[in-house]
């Protein structure tokens, strides 16, 4: 491997081409509509609401949710969360203005523990995210069974969804509710933008994000630059290396009003849409040649994929007996990075609204020390994918 090249942990391909027709385009075609019209297409989603960002989306998902099923909660507004996931998620739903309850989830599978599962809503939630993470789709028809006979909505945050499915159909495309990324790292870019998508008798509910500022066209249009720029190793080597940056750190931020997804934005989701879908066959393509080429150690566990599922791996996630501290050193050049470094019960915003907060959730904690992903990107050669497999196998000695 070069030495001077430091790769990205996800990478969403977008070209000096793709970003210069859709600027060009932005004011002539009508980006947001024709969007929209793939979506409903491919996702099966009779409503499609553009976002300013997939935790926008995300919010409004929430605040949907909730008060489609509060009125016969006598007006109790609480939304069920997995314990282990994207910071993100907890922001959205602090955003909404909603309690928060948690649930487990199971380290072999990253999809929820049914009995903890079981348990959250029996304490009157109006909805529940569920969340395929790294793109691992979930056993998705039990869990809404169980949902719908305590009367709550399920949530299919899919926003780390591209490219995997679940008995043949894209994840983002399950329940009356779902919720698409386009963000920087999301496999399919728009730069930044989410899409919340209604079905059923949710289509017709009120749901109206701010119009954003003209400003945000040319700020989205630097942004496509600089990501284009870091996408390439030799060039992220140098930023990465600046420690305040904090780039490739899990923070959490603050919820944002959701606002409409800019025209550019739209129009880089439209002009990115065929380099994401050769994307996520390089990610499929990757992932299984390090599942068959990582050792058969007991210091190794891979996640397991249910039958019926096709995972997108958006990062492939391992785990580890020691976490990410069990390397010599980090290997973070390679793009093999520690997944979340704490469950977001852990997160001192959401805590004044947890009203579960005495519960445990064993596997949340298990999978924040223990779990690593590797890079699947299109950016990786053979010798870097030998090396992560060379490093996963000389792991903690």
């Amino acid at each position: 491997m070069n030495l001077l090249t430091y790769h990205l942990p996800t990478y969403s391909p977008l070209s000096l081409r793709a970003l210069w027709e859709a600027s060009r385009s932005v004011g002539v075609v009508d980006a947001a509509q024709t969007l929209r019209g793939v979506l409903r297409s491919e996702y099966g989603a009779e409503r499609q609401v553009l976002c300013g960002s997939g935790a926008q989306a995300l919010q409004l998902a929430i605040e949907t949710a909730v008060a489609a099923t509060a009125a016969g909660r006598g007006g109790r507004r609480v939304v069920a969360l997995p314990a282990f996931t994207c910071y993100e998620v907890a922001s959205a739903a602090i955003g909404a203005g909603v309690d928060v309850a948690l649930y487990d989830l199971t380290p072999d599978h990253l999809a929820p523990d049914p009995e903890s599962f079981g348990r959250v809503l029996e304490l009157g939630v109006a909805a529940v995210v569920v969340s395929p993470l790294f793109g691992v789709p979930v056993q998705w028809e039990p869990l809404e069974e169980i949902a719908a006979a305590h009367g709550a909505i399920v949530i299919e945050d899919a926003a780390q969804g591209n490219g995997g499915t679940w008995r043949g159909r894209r994840l983002g495309a399950h329940g009356a509710v779902s919720v698409l990324s386009f963000g920087r790292g999301k496999g399919w870019s728009g730069i930044r933008g989410g899409a919340l998508l209604l079905r059923g008798e949710l289509a017709d509910a009120h749901v109206s994000p701010e119009e954003g500022n003209p400003s945000d066209e040319l700020t989205l249009a630097a942004a496509g630059l600089a990501q284009w720029a870091l996408g390439r190793p030799s060039v992220y080597r140098l930023p990465r290396s600046i420690p305040w940056l904090g780039l490739g750190q899990t923070r959490y931020h603050d919820p944002d009003t959701p606002r409409a997804m800019t025209r550019l934005g739209a129009a880089l989701a439209l002009r990115s849409r065929s380099a994401a879908a050769e994307e996520a066959e390089a990610r499929r393509r990757n992932a299984h040649f390090y599942l068959e080429n990582l050792p058969r150690a007991p210091f190794i566990e891979q996640i397991r994929v249910p039958v019926g599922g096709n995972a997108g791996y958006l990062r492939l996630p391992i785990r580890l007996r020691y976490g990410i501290r069990g390397f010599v050193r980090p290997p973070t050049h390679l793009g093999i990075e520690a997944a979340y470094p704490q469950p977001i019960s852990a997160l001192p915003a959401l805590r004044p609204r947890l009203i579960n907060a005495c519960d445990r959730w064993p596997g949340a904690v298990e999978l924040s020390e223990r779990l690593v992903t590797l890079p699947t990107h299109s950016r990786l050669d053979d010798d870097d994918r030998r090396r992560v497999v060379e490093l996963v196998a000389a792991y903690g000695r």
